[in-house]
């Protein structure tokens, strides 16, 4: 039992901690961005979370002990304080804390095994960690003495273990590889990358176990990477175009996707045949599958002995780290008769009685297009295909493109929704309190008692855990004609609502020939009278407010307290001194371009218009979120060559 635990790869304290369940959110803050090279938390012993009630340790495979089948270590971290210099006194008691914490409180405890020459043992001077890995198997401190600070860390036996499960795929036309490679990709740049997956007959697979998924097929086999379940599996939509046609369902499980490399890079059949694993997982042609502990052990070993090496293979994205680039998704929206202003109950007429537009009259969807409710510029709304992958999504640019299942069957194309941006919880939170504050969430319930619809539903976990799920500009929504269709081809056929789907180039230029291949009119356009309800302006989103923090906070540091302003004529953050004046506008798209052209003429206009007296700046700063791309670049530095505007980016994040 012991042998398994000794590690034989170096992993980062930063990743093992974020596994181990530990918000290191704080990490981030570090000058230079580095979060997992922070000197305030990386050379700690012990980590845990308040909020998460988990412990983590270091401790080292040397000092482990088995006996009878349990494995344990005996500890007394005061006793090192009391020894040690200046520098392990504070880490010693700190670990000394936690580990009282975990026995009072009966926490959960997860150990980082670690392994290398220790300080003291083989005459070494010093302690230089050469192995570390994550044990997935629980422990706790089962005593401790209060007196003396003496007590005993024990790995759980037959209590709750994080189980591995085997997910595969083989029918590479319903599952391309590219698709994994798209994952691979993302993962070079995020710590996690949520997905979708078949969990095969499986219901039992619980929030928290390591998948690990195996290709399948006569061409490149093996292993390509792991994760760990977001969400317990439910049912949806089979995968598989036939049986969605004919109703049939399908389960299916969320996962954090943690590490992917493409087909070519993964670990080869061969490979895992030499480290016994069974026929039955090698040769699975269905996901759910689980793994034997001792085998789920040797999978990780030799996954983290070879990624580092495996994930050289990935090609280098085409854009730094941080840069924005839209992706093309389609998405199929519910049927709305009134422009998706408010809710008609159409939806519900056509739909089955099992959705929610039938059952509650109306849909999430319904007001998408209400141009008047607007923060910052930003229209918050809801789409039914990014409800449960909104987290996947969540940092990224999409263009999307909408369509809708008319009453007569046809498929109209709607809009395309350019630099749509998907909410994390907090936003959606934040944007929802707007609402209720300006009483937009109080009319959205009126409409829907108007039309007899279910109000109560509105909000409802049960269908979607937000009100409001994404975020875009209106003037980025190209509208299309409304006799737009698609082809009624298999293609469209095998799409449905609850999904939003990536958009191949074939895919563009089919929706492309959809636009120009409508008929023209000899007719002159009706002309209708619109009518749009007043409302006040709201200024600014949270996360402008949280950038200009943080921005001024920069800036302080930079020149003083008392050389920066914020909000003085107008101007987001004003820095000036004896020498210079500075002016800052923020912006809070991901998309660079689009910070670029909203602020632009914002800050010309600030900093020239004959309307604005007093001393002239010296600099202009559009601030946003992510950092430029070559193109962007190159149009920043034409705009300072050929019209010398003093003029430069800076990104915050938040």
């Amino acid at each position: 039992m012991l042998s398994v635990l000794q590690p034989k790869s170096k992993q980062l304290v930063y990743d093992l901690v974020t596994q181990a369940g530990v918000d290191t959110s704080d990490w981030a803050n570090v000058k230079g961005g580095h979060a997992a090279a922070n000197p305030k938390y990386c050379y700690d012993w012990a980590f845990w979370d308040d909020a998460k009630k988990v412990v983590v340790f270091c401790l080292w495979y040397s000092q482990m002990d088995e006996h009878e089948g349990r494995v344990f270590e005996v500890l007394n971290y005061r006793d090192v304080a009391r020894k040690a210099d200046s520098v392990r006194v504070a880490r010693a008691r700190r670990m000394d804390q936690g580990l009282y914490m975990a026995f009072r409180r009966k926490l959960p405890v997860r150990v980082i095994v670690v392994d290398g020459a220790r300080r003291g043992e083989a005459d070494a001077d010093f302690s230089k960690v050469e192995f570390r890995m994550l044990d997935p198997v629980p422990w706790s401190v089962v005593s401790y003495d209060a007196d003396t600070g003496a007590c005993r860390v024990e790995r759980e036996q037959s209590a709750v273990t994080v189980r591995s499960f085997l997910l595969t795929w083989g029918n590479f036309e319903e599952t391309p590889d590219s698709e994994i490679e798209d994952i691979a990709r993302k993962l070079k740049r995020a710590k996690t990358v949520e997905g979708q997956w078949s969990s095969g007959n499986r219901k039992d697979i619980n929030v928290g176990e390591r998948v690990y998924l195996l290709r399948q097929g006569p061409d490149a086999p093996g292993l390509v990477g792991w994760g760990t379940v977001s969400e317990e599996p439910f049912e949806d939509d089979h995968w598989d175009p036939a049986r969605r046609r004919s109703g049939v369902k399908a389960n299916y499980i969320m996962v954090h996707w943690r590490e992917m490399v493409p087909k070519d890079a993964g670990i080869p059949r061969a490979r895992l045949v030499e480290l016994g694993v069974a026929d039955s997982l090698l040769n699975a042609q269905g996901s759910g599958v689980i793994i034997a502990e001792e085998i789920s052990r040797q999978l990780e070993a030799v996954w983290s002995e070879n990624y580092r090496l495996l994930n050289k293979a990935l090609p280098v994205p085409e854009f730094d780290s941080l840069e924005s680039r839209s992706e093309r998704k389609l998405a199929r929206i519910a049927y709305n008769s009134a422009g998706w202003q408010r809710p008609t109950g159409d939806a519900g007429e056509l739909e089955s009685g099992e959705t929610y537009n039938a059952k509650n009259k109306f849909g999430h969807e319904d007001w998408l297009f209400r141009a008047e409710w607007v923060i910052d510029g930003w229209r918050y709304a809801f789409i039914q295909g990014l409800n449960k992958h909104r987290l996947a999504y969540f940092g990224q640019s999409l263009d999307v493109t909408l369509y809708t299942l008319q009453p007569d069957k046809r498929r109209r194309l709607v809009a395309t929704i350019n630099g749509l941006e998907s909410l994390d919880n907090d936003q959606a939170k934040d944007a929802l309190a707007v609402f209720k504050e300006r009483g937009w969430l109080r009319t959205m319930q009126k409409e829907v008692k108007d039309i007899g619809g279910n109000a109560d539903a509105l909000g409802d976990p049960k269908w979607a855990e937000h009100v409001l799920n994404v975020r875009f500009r209106i003037d980025n929504v190209d509208t299309y004609p409304p006799d737009t269709f698609l082809p009624d081809d298999d293609w469209i056929h095998d799409r449905h609502r609850y999904m939003l789907y990536k958009l191949e180039d074939a895919d563009r230029q089919r929706i492309e020939q959809s636009r120009l291949g409508r008929s023209g009119s000899q007719e002159p356009p009706e002309v209708r009278r619109l009518f749009r309800r007043g409302t006040n302006p709201i200024e600014y989103t949270p996360e402008h407010g949280k950038m200009q923090a943080k921005l001024m906070a920069e800036l302080q540091q930079e020149y003083g307290k008392e050389c920066v302003c914020r909000e003085e004529d107008f101007v987001d953050v004003r820095v000036e001194t004896e020498k210079e004046l500075i002016y800052f506008e923020i912006k809070t798209d991901l998309d660079p371009r689009a910070v670029i052209r909203q602020a632009l003429g914002q800050i010309l206009e600030y900093a020239y218009h004959p309307a604005r007296a007093g001393r002239r700046p010296d600099s202009l700063v559009i601030v946003g979120r992510l950092i430029l791309g070559e193109q962007d670049k190159a149009y920043l530095a034409s705009l300072r060559e050929r019209f010398s505007l003093p003029i430069s980016y800076r990104v915050v994040t938040v």
